[in-house]
């Protein structure tokens, strides 16, 4: 049984908020013909732009992942630390909603991009998130480059 490719064309890329459309732009770039870049598709030193609001996600097995990087810039603003962190072992309110975004990109198989509020000790935070998922084989997704980015 051969399974249909998702397509993601230049349109997708038009849809995404300016200030992901860069790094989407490359993730676009490094795929080839592929469904997904893997993670060796990416240098650290190309990433840089990114850097302080980049995520990396491991997929695990169980249903679980796994923080490979926590975003710094994310970490000052909550005061937390999560790298090396299972999602299931760190406190988080919004667990489902997490488990959910992550869930949806991997059945997916394609980036999407979300933008949420959350309430942070008083101070309301509206972010807007790129999940761009990789895959070593191309196409079986295994983490997750995630980039946050703070609009207020």
């Amino acid at each position: 049984m051969t399974v249909a490719k998702p397509s993601i064309e230049r349109t997708w890329l038009d849809r995404v908020s300016a200030v992901h459309e860069p790094l989407a732009a490359l993730w676009q770039s490094r795929r080839g013909g592929r469904t997904m870049p893997a993670r060796r598709d990416f240098d650290t030193v190309e990433l840089r732009p990114w850097i302080g609001g980049l995520h990396l996600v491991e997929v695990l097995p169980g249903g679980d992942y796994r923080w490979r990087v926590y975003a710094g810039k994310v970490g000052e603003v909550y005061g937390r630390e999560w790298t090396g962190k299972k999602f299931s072992e760190v406190p988080h309110r919004n667990r489902s909603l997490l488990f959910g975004w992550f869930d949806d990109c991997l059945a997916a198989r394609c980036p999407m991009e979300h933008t949420s509020r959350y309430d942070n000790e008083g101070r309301h935070i509206h972010w807007t998130r790129l999940f761009l998922p990789l895959a070593d084989d191309g196409e079986v997704v295994d983490r997750v480059f995630v980039h946050s980015h703070k609009l207020n």
